[in-house]
């Protein structure tokens, strides 16, 4: 389930921005398994996620969740959901491409980046 919120959750502290984004908690039976990131981005959705508890209850929540966000998109005329991962120690995760891959997400690449504070 999504719920969300108006806090900055501590996980997306680098994002640049934050009146661009909208916060969200993710839940299922047991409690908070994860967190997103929206931000609408030219033809698509941006989307970020903070997963900190993984099986059959948060991946059945991440398939519902993903309906409505295709929807959402469609709604404001996005034809694209762009999944992205930050790793603040700047290490690819080999796992990424595998849990995208079980949500319909293709075309994968590593983006890097760095942040210079004005």
């Amino acid at each position: 389930m999504l719920e969300e919120t108006t806090t900055r959750p501590g996980a997306f502290a680098g994002l640049p921005g934050p009146s661009s984004y909208r916060w969200f908690r993710l839940s299922d039976g047991r409690g908070v398994f994860g967190l997103a990131a929206l931000a609408e981005r030219h033809e698509a959705l941006e989307l970020h996620l903070d997963i900190s508890r993984w099986g059959p209850g948060p991946r059945r929540e991440l398939e519902r969740d993903l309906e409505w966000l295709k929807a959402h998109a469609r709604s404001r005329g996005l034809a694209r959901i762009v999944g992205l991962r930050a790793d603040p120690c700047g290490r690819p995760d080999r796992t990424w491409v595998k849990f995208s891959a079980l949500f319909g997400f293709r075309g994968h690449c590593l983006v890097q980046a760095a942040f210079l504070e004005l």
